[in-house]
């Protein structure tokens, strides 16, 4: 996998679509099949198989035996996603496992530094988008509110950088239909990223359960 700057920021800060051009966010909630409602991102869908976009292209290694490989980010005319597991590359995306999402450069959505997403079982579960931090999160948070409504919850929180500058950050959360959870931080680790997430019921509970196996037995306060 040839690794961007943007593309290698998001993979190591986030584990510490073909309606999918340069639009905005389409409507949160879609009808699905028997009534029920879809929460989607850039065309990728919550709790569905993931079908949004082909492979990125890929090329063998230049030696005998060695690894697929991805050809550059910068090559790519459509958009696309790469499994982060390299000796996935080449198979459809129907385990349990985290894939980039990639766009043509040039033609990045709204919002987005870079995404990644979550299957398990083949199934999307979380979605993880880097957005472009302080310089925008006043245009993310309006276009959240487009797609989303009413924050469950909402604030500013005061921030500074090495230089003593200062600066305020914007949180918020929604809770969608069907327990879909939807986060977002509009300065995350550093004031040129932020960060929304978008998770399912069914993975926030996966991801408790884990966090109360890890810490079983552990004092409590």
């Amino acid at each position: 996998m040839n690794t961007s700057p943007i593309r290698s920021s998001v993979v190591g800060g986030l584990f510490a679509a073909l309606a999918i051009a340069a639009a905005p966010f389409a409507s949160a909630q879609t009808a699905a099949p028997g009534g029920a409602t879809r929460t989607s991102v850039y065309g990728i869908a919550l709790a569905q198989p993931f079908t949004a976009m082909p492979e990125c292209p890929y090329k063998q290694g230049n030696y005998a035996g060695a690894s697929k490989l991805y050809t550059s980010m910068y090559e790519i005319s459509n958009p696309c996603f790469e499994h982060l597991k390299m000796d996935l590359i080449g198979t459809a995306p129907t385990g349990t496992e985290r894939l980039y999402i990639a766009y043509p450069t040039g033609k990045y959505p709204e919002m987005y530094n870079g995404m990644t997403v979550s299957l398990v079982d083949g199934l999307v579960q979380d979605i993880h988008l880097v957005t472009n931090g302080v310089d925008s999160q006043e245009r993310d948070y309006a276009l959240l509110l487009r797609k989303f409504g009413k924050p469950l919850t909402n604030r500013t929180v005061p921030l500074q950088n090495r230089i003593g500058a200062t600066f305020e950050g914007i949180e918020a959360s929604w809770q969608l239909p069907g327990g879909v959870a939807v986060t977002f931080r509009g300065v995350n680790d550093q004031l040129d990223t932020g960060l929304l997430t978008v998770t399912t019921a069914e993975e926030l509970a996966r991801q408790q359960a884990k966090y109360d196996q890890q810490h079983a037995g552990a004092p409590k306060l």
